[in-house]
């Protein structure tokens, strides 16, 4: 049988001879990037994105499709103009075919880069007008971005519809109600917004939305030196040549020499685990084995080996939520064709000018307000969720410290205890680590209860 997703009604039905692998939680808790990947159950068996299953299980899936394969093509660098050109049509031919699916249609708005690219694309390209532009502003001053919302309707011909960010507290049965899939639900834990964009939505007649999402990691915003040192690795001392090599330099804080020798130290094939770090987190055996997308990278540089794992974490932008069961939520910049158009093109130039995105800058610099193409902030709800968690201690100190995963050696219980309180949160920060560990704890204690 060939399923999606794991529903009560079917597992009681089948009554599947499944474990949790608790080895797997522990590894998957610490990885950067795990929406994708092996199950952390025994038993049921993970088709990745892009293979091809034969009959019986007994024999290895066959890769059709990979970011490595797309990526090849980035050794190359085409003309300045072509790249600007892929992009930008990636871009519309994406908007266009989801937003002429069946549906009224919503657009999410959130004043930064990516969702102006895909607001001015179904400005530009939809064949019908989208019935609501919506705006979710925090009660920060840097996660309140109505203002450039506001220039961006100016330019573009809609009046947005701003409503607060939703906030509420965190229970126990909000985290156990996001994990009923086979992973946790780590895209649904803003579930006081999710259920607020939920009910918008239904109250305004929409039968989808279309976001900014996977823009980050598509579009590159790693414009760190790892850039310039996939320039090294390819052209070796013919790099310091390289236009955008100040730039960097400058936006990064750091020499051009600081960056030579770095990129000379650069050990190719041998790229960063991308594992996350926090003292509740219980200590690994061994490190974790590679994403399926992340092995065989050795051609690669480092920023072009972190694109193809941002390209494989965007995935989870597609993991159910209580948004997600209310209108079908589209994500143009995770599409196929945007996804190849940006694995086909060196880091260098998706970062050109020293830029974060920087290409795709300029590829939409004459659709979009010269404000928005040329800030050099962006809008930041890092307060926003540091009081979803600080908020909500008394909730989730109990249920990190006296939950599965400590007793399974998972997470530190005696870590837990320490880290968690607002002092500590203050000056440590990393509330998405705590908030993580919780959804996994929820996902640890449904399926335990579910193969009872």
């Amino acid at each position: 049988m060939a399923c999606s997703a794991a529903d009560d009604w079917l597992v009681r039905c089948l009554r599947p001879r499944w474990r949790i692998d608790y080895d797997r939680v522990a590894e998957a808790l610490h990885s950067l990037v795990a929406g994708t990947g092996a199950l952390l159950l025994d038993g049921p068996h993970a088709l990745e994105p892009g293979t091809v299953q034969p009959t019986p299980l007994t024999v290895p899936p066959i890769a059709v499709w990979t970011p490595r394969q797309i990526a090849m093509q980035s050794l190359d660098q085409p003309p300045a103009a072509q790249a600007e050109v892929s992009i930008r049509s990636a871009v519309d031919e994406a908007v266009s075919r989801l937003s002429n699916l069946a549906g009224p249609l919503a657009a999410e708005v959130s004043g930064g880069l990516d969702s102006s690219i895909v607001a001015a694309a179904l400005a530009k390209v939809a064949l019908e007008p989208v019935s609501l532009w919506i705006n979710a502003y925090g009660a920060t001053p840097e996660s309140d971005e109505r203002s450039y919302v506001e220039i961006l309707g100016d330019a573009l011909g809609f009046k947005p519809y701003c409503t607060p960010h939703a906030v509420g507290p965190l229970t126990s049965d909000w985290l156990t109600a996001l994990a009923g899939g086979f992973r946790p639900g780590l895209n649904a834990l803003d579930h006081p917004q999710n259920l607020r964009w939920a009910s918008l939505l239904h109250d305004h007649g929409a039968k989808a939305v279309m976001t900014g999402k996977g823009g980050d990691s598509i579009l590159f915003q790693a414009a760190t030196t790892d850039v310039f040192t996939d320039q090294w690795l390819a052209q070796g001392w013919r790099a310091l040549t390289w236009p955008d090599l100040t730039e960097l330099a400058a936006a990064n804080e750091l020499s051009v020499w600081s960056m030579v020798r770095t990129a000379r130290r650069y050990e190719p094939g041998k790229p960063d685990p991308l594992l996350r770090d926090h003292p509740i987190l219980g200590s690994l055996d061994r490190q974790p084995p590679p994403h399926p997308w992340l092995r065989d990278l050795e051609g690669f540089g480092p920023a072009k080996c972190f694109h193809i794992a941002g390209v494989a974490d965007s995935i989870s932008h597609h993991n159910p939520s209580s948004l997600t069961q209310a209108v079908d939520v589209r994500h143009p910049l995770c599409a196929q064709p945007v996804v190849e158009a940006c694995l086909a093109l060196p880091t260098a130039q998706l970062s050109v000018g020293g830029r974060d995105r920087g290409l795709a800058r300029r590829a939409f610099r004459n659709r979009l307000p010269t404000a928005i193409v040329d800030r050099r902030t962006k809008g930041e709800m890092t307060r926003i969720y540091g009081r979803m968690v600080s908020e909500n201690l008394d909730t989730l100190r109990p249920w990190l410290a006296d939950g599965r995963l400590a007793s399974c050696g998972i997470i530190d219980r005696e870590r837990v205890l320490a880290e968690l309180s607002p002092e500590v949160l203050i000056w440590r920060g990393q509330h998405a680590a705590v908030l993580t560990a919780a959804a996994f704890e929820g996902w640890v204690r449904l399926w335990e209860r579910r193969l009872t």
